[in-house]
């Protein structure tokens, strides 16, 4: 029986010809999308001079929407003023589900908002991983509150992002599902000669902000200078796409010291080509996706993880912790610490997932008989707290292991354990369960708003 085919609005503001982690996932997994047969829309904003309609490769759609990115490559939040936009587009293409990507991407927001509204259905996926005491975290946390308060289905790309944002948003983890990252291991391939182990080099692609990791970095690599002083720092700048394989493939070892990654493609890339990843593992909400599994063998992986797959890994607010103070237009101060309310909802999420049965989907093997795994096993990756001391232990660790490593075997496990090609079945699979779900009005909706608008009360109330 054919599967059914669907119509889908991609919708984000990270798109090419930005290059990121979101911005390739987005490419390809329209890609493969459109290869099963699917039609594929991507709307973005304008980037420079690209605005209007363009085809890129396989007459993959994209709507540039004449708006200009005012922070951090987000566009402005206006609400409503994206609503004619939107439904003009959704119409247009006779739109069947609408798929945001990125919590902090303000279009995406907006466009699910609208879509909901107009009664169409709509998917989420959420790349990031975020806090829960910090201001910035708090404000952020409530948009999602209110975004995913009536979605259809919600993909997360690692067990502790899918924790993660259902902690975050409240969303019923029923309604959430496990879908990888990849690679294209096409693209990235190990040098044809291997490279001599007589004077090592570690490679870092990241862009330099905090969030990546950038302020561990400017204490890690003295200290690695120290303790081997033949080292020196070679500063490339900005490397476009095409040229990331070569910088790769120039070096032993790929150091990631992103805070808040979810599930980072760099690390597939590197590992495609060979290379021995240090990465940074944060035992409170930023546990990376390989330190999951990677120390397990009794997971398996099926073609998608259910919602009943999570795992809960527990998550204390310390009250002397972090003290900030935030002054409002009132002149009174409220301090951050005392979340005894939000601690309390937390606590109640936790308490929900825990009572959902521990079990995983339905095995199916490959056409080799083979299960498909999820990590990256233990001798691609050496994992460190994010912590300089530790990061440098780690890059220690990763050199001695270098004389073991083959970066052509590597590869062709990188090339066996990912594709796009997975990930677009996966996905296929979720837009089907969004399509098959009820479909409500707007009075079915409201209440399920008041419960969001509820919790956003007793944070207020708490600060």
């Amino acid at each position: 029986m054919d599967r059914q085919k669907h119509r889908i609005l991609m919708v984000s503001d990270f798109f090419f010809p930005k290059f990121g982690g979101v911005e390739s996932h987005i490419y390809y997994l329209s890609q493969c999308l459109l290869k099963l047969g699917h039609k594929v829309v991507v709307m973005t904003h304008a980037y420079g001079n690209r605005s209007g309609v363009r085809y890129v490769t396989n007459d993959l759609k994209v709507y540039y929407v004449p708006w200009r990115p005012f922070l951090m490559q987000n566009t402005l939040p206006t609400l409503f003023l994206t609503f004619p936009v939107v439904r003009t587009i959704i119409i247009r293409e006779r739109i069947s589900v609408v798929h945001g990507h990125q919590a902090f991407s303000t279009l995406c927001h907006e466009a699910l908002m609208h879509a909901r509204t107009m009664g169409y259905k709509v998917v989420f996926t959420d790349h990031s991983l975020y806090g829960f005491a910090d201001a910035g975290s708090i404000h952020m946390n409530k948009v999602l509150q209110f975004t995913l308060a009536d979605i259809d289905q919600a993909i997360c790309v690692s067990h502790t992002s899918k924790e993660n944002t259902v902690l975050r948003s409240g969303i019923s983890p029923e309604k959430v599902f496990m879908v990888p990252n990849a690679v294209d291991t096409a693209m990235f391939t190990p040098s044809p000669e291997r490279l001599s182990c007589d004077e090592i080099v570690i490679v870092v692609i990241s862009r330099l902000v905090y969030r990546k990791g950038a302020g561990l970095l400017v204490e890690v690599i003295p200290e690695v200078c120290r303790l081997f002083p033949k080292d020196r720092v070679e500063m490339l700048g900005a490397v476009p796409h095409a040229q990331v394989r070569s910088v790769l493939i120039s070096g032993h070892i790929f150091l990631n010291s992103s805070l808040t990654e979810a599930f980072c493609i760099a690390v597939l890339e590197a590992a495609s080509c060979g290379l021995l990843t240090v990465s940074t593992v944060d035992e409170d909400i930023t546990t990376l996706y390989m330190h999951e599994l990677a120390s397990s063998t009794s997971y398996k992986s099926s073609p998608i993880w259910t919602a009943s797959s999570v795992r809960i890994q527990p998550i204390a607010l310390h009250r002397n912790s972090d003290i900030s103070l935030i002054r409002r237009p009132n002149e009174r101060t409220y301090i951050t610490e005392k979340f005894d309310d939000m601690m309390k909802t937390i606590n109640t999420l936790v308490t929900r997932i825990e009572h959902v049965e521990q079990r995983l989907s339905p095995i199916e093997e490959d056409e080799d008989g083979d299960v498909d795994a999820d990590v990256l096993p233990d001798d691609m990756i050496v994992l460190a707290e994010p912590a300089p001391e530790d990061m440098v232990r780690a890059v220690k660790k990763a050199i001695d292991m270098l004389p073991g490593i083959n970066p052509q075997v590597m590869h062709l496990q990188m090339k066996k354990l990912y594709s796009w090609d997975d990930v677009a079945k996966r996905t296929e699979i979720v837009y089907d369960r969004a399509v098959q779900s009820l479909t409500t009005n707007l009075l079915d909706r409201l209440p399920q708003l008041g419960v969001t608008e509820a919790l956003y009360d007793s944070v207020d109330e708490s600060l």
